[in-house]
C-alpha cells in the first residue's frame, strides 16, 4: 500500500507517499488468522500510527514513513505475532495507494 501522510502546516508541513508492505503469518501464536482480522488490526494501527507521526513535529518524508512504519509494526505486533512492516518487498505485487492517486 502506498499511504500518503499529509499536514498541512505553515511550520512543520509534510506530504509523505509512504511504501507499506504489511506481512501476516498464517497463523499466530496457536491462532489462525484472518485476512479481515488482519486487514481491520492493519487498518487501525495505520490510522493510529498516522496520528502519532501527524502530531509530531517531523517534516522530513522518509524519516516520517520511517516511523510511521515502525508505528504500525509496534502496533500490530501486539495482536499478531511475527508480523512484519517494511517498505515494498515483494516482487510482482500492485500496490495500491490510498487515498487513490
Amino acid at each position: 500500500m502506498n499511504i500518503l501522510l499529509s499536514r498541512a502546516s505553515q511550520r512543520r508541513p509534510l506530504y509523505a507517499w509512504c511504501d507499506v508492505e504489511i506481512g501476516v503469518p498464517i497463523v499466530s501464536g496457536k491462532r489462525a488468522i484472518s485476512n479481515e482480522t488482519a486487514q481491520r488490526r492493519a487498518s487501525q494501527a495505520a490510522d493510529e500510527a498516522a496520528r502519532v507521526v501527524l502530531l509530531g513535529n517531523e517534516t522530513v518524508s522518509a524519516i516520517a514513513c520511517n516511523n510511521f512504519r515502525q508505528g504500525m509494526w509496534r502496533l500490530l505486533e501486539m495482536s499478531i505475532s511475527g508480523v512484519r512492516v517494511t517498505k515494498f518487498q515483494t516482487p510482482d505485487i500492485e500496490p495500491k495507494s490510498f487515498p487513490d492517486d
